[in-house]
């Protein structure tokens, strides 16, 4: 990092451009800081010995805000606007080398902690209230080390009363500080914003709002040349409109509040330096800057984070659709392959059984044997393994009469009949319109869960609903576990099958569950529907065999 450093300070690739960006600093910066000094002086709060002084502002705010290869040009700048400022006052300058070791002391504090600000928190951070605090931080630190050297190291102030330093001395500290809310804050705001936040300030109502608003702050303050004794009314009441600015824009708006609070108190004070005003106002309005800060940035943090979640509901509801893309795809595809090897087995397996069966009975016509009974026994359930095989890879009664025609009748049914099971349904009408590929996927699931009633329950009826409601699928399948130990039933966590179709459901928004409840099990199933427009009705047809 110091290498970095080195290399920025005594780069000279274009001295021609160095040089005029120092001689820049020294023009732009001398003048500012000598208009800001004189300025100040109509803001004296002990007449002649502290003021609120805005060059401080103007300090901080270049030291932040510039490159630091030009620090030791403001420092030297600096150093002998003061010098001249002592001749303007038309006292003695003291002696050099003693003038150079306070200023050079006092600015070494001051640009050391300015410097590990900025190297750790860059200008463009400022809206966040972890940097707010840090430069209240700075602030403080730069307003107690310029009024330590001022009270007891210039000699200039060192013929103020005793009993006086100690509350003038607090004054230097509170008006440096209040000389950095009115210009060092603006400059910082003006940097940053042009920097960062211009986009955000590009619609037209939140620009309308804001215009409103300093409106109010504006008005509130030509209530005091009605009546000026109510100055404190007229902060206190500038503190909603700037309230409700911070709300609506956050650290900017805050900025933008404060600004035009401390210039519309600025010039309704100008004029009135020395008086009891002056020193009695000084702490109200340094609490109030502070507080309009410290609301801004928390409500900046705020919309920020806000931001943050939504662009992260987004991705992840974008992430989503695609993954639910994905899983249509996959089904889709898996569904395809199933149905060509279902396809294959009916083309060529099939038609080898049927070949084989119809060569053994021509054989058993010719000379009836026990071997080939046997062998005709054993194609016949060849031809019956394929045939099942077939169904389970492919529904046909899916594709040919539907979804409830495929859970009320054929295989599902008869596999449970043959399993002495009774089976009863009560089935949406509506489902006929769901999109091709959750009935199929609604399908999976059932087939799944009758083929482990019938394999692993012991049960003596199973009962199977599927409801569509509000968008979502419900299917049921519930079944008692007979006299069979309850464990024994296979878990919707356990099984390749189950596992497989948990994923499917899952990946498509589904979900899949099942609970052993007083010795019966109840496997459900909910599915995102996306039910085609031409569904208007619903009914339920019921059947129990």
């Amino acid at each position: 990092m110091w290498e970095q450093y080195k290399k920025e300070f005594f780069r000279t690739d274009n001295a021609a451009e160095l040089m005029l960006g120092h001689l820049a600093v020294v023009l732009l910066y001398g003048t500012a800081f000598l208009c800001f000094y004189f300025f100040s002086r109509n803001f004296f709060t002990h007449q002649g010995w502290s003021a609120w002084f805005m060059p401080a502002g103007l300090r901080l705010a270049v030291l932040l805000i510039v490159p630091w290869r030009y620090w030791p040009t403001l420092i030297v700048t600096e150093f002998f606007c003061q010098r001249s400022i002592t001749i303007g006052y038309g006292n003695v300058l003291p002696e050099v080398w003693g003038a150079v070791l306070r200023f050079g002391t006092k600015q070494g504090l001051v640009i050391l902690v300015a410097f590990w600000f900025k190297v750790h928190w860059p200008v463009t951070q400022l809206h966040k209230t972890k940097y707010v605090l840090l430069l209240l931080t700075l602030m403080l630190w730069e307003s107690v080390v310029s009024a330590t050297s001022l009270m007891w190291f210039t000699p200039f102030y060192q013929n103020i009363p005793a009993e006086q330093k100690l509350s003038i001395w607090w004054a230097f500290i509170c008006g440096n500080q209040i000389g950095i809310f009115l210009l060092g804050i603006p400059l910082l705001g003006v940097w940053q914003f042009w920097r960062q936040q211009r986009k955000e300030w590009k619609t037209p109502a939140k620009r309308w709002k804001a215009a409103s608003l300093l409106l109010l702050i504006v008005l509130a303050f030509f209530l005091f040349r009605a009546e000026p004794d109510a100055l404190y009314l007229v902060l206190s009441l500038s503190l909603f409109p700037a309230a409700m600015l911070c709300y609506l824009t956050g650290w900017t708006g805050a900025v933008i509040a404060l600004t035009t609070l401390n210039f519309a108190t600025a010039f309704t004070l100008y004029g009135q330096s020395g008086t009891l005003t002056m020193q009695q106002l000084q702490a109200f309005v340094l609490l109030l800057n502070i507080a309009i800060l410290l609301f801004g940035s928390l409500m900046s943090t705020q919309q920020s984070l806000t931001r943050d979640l939504r662009q992260q509901a987004a991705q992840q509801t974008e992430l989503a659709i695609r993954n639910q893309q994905l899983s249509e795809k996959f089904s889709s595809v898996l569904e395809y392959e199933r149905k060509v090897v279902s396809n294959e087995l009916h083309d060529e397996l099939g038609q080898v059984a049927t070949g084989l069966k119809l060569q053994i009975k021509a054989l058993q016509r010719q000379e009836p044997n026990e071997r080939l009974d046997k062998l005709s026994a054993t194609v016949d359930t060849l031809y019956d393994s394929i045939y099942r095989l077939m169904h389970q890879l492919t529904p046909r009664l899916l594709e040919e009469r539907g979804l409830i025609a495929s859970l009320t009748q054929g295989p599902l049914p008869e596999m449970l009949s043959h399993a002495d099971i009774n089976y009863s349904h009560q089935i949406d009408n509506s489902a006929e319109a769901l999109p091709e590929p959750v009935k199929v996927l609604l399908y999976r699931a059932a087939q799944e869960a009758l083929t482990n009633v019938a394999k692993h329950a012991n049960a003596s009826w199973c009962r199977l609903s599927l409801e569509v409601k509000g968008g979502i699928c419900y299917l049921t399948v519930e079944n008692d576990v007979g006299t069979r130990d309850v464990n024994e039933q296979t878990p919707a966590t356990e099984g390749f099958g189950l596992k497989n179709l948990q994923e499917r459901l899952w990946a498509a928004g589904g979900r899949l569950t099942s609970t052993l409840e007083n010795s019966m099990f109840v496997f459900k199933v909910l599915l995102p529907a996306r039910l085609s427009p031409e569904v208007k009705t619903s009914g339920f047809r019921s059947h129990s065999e």
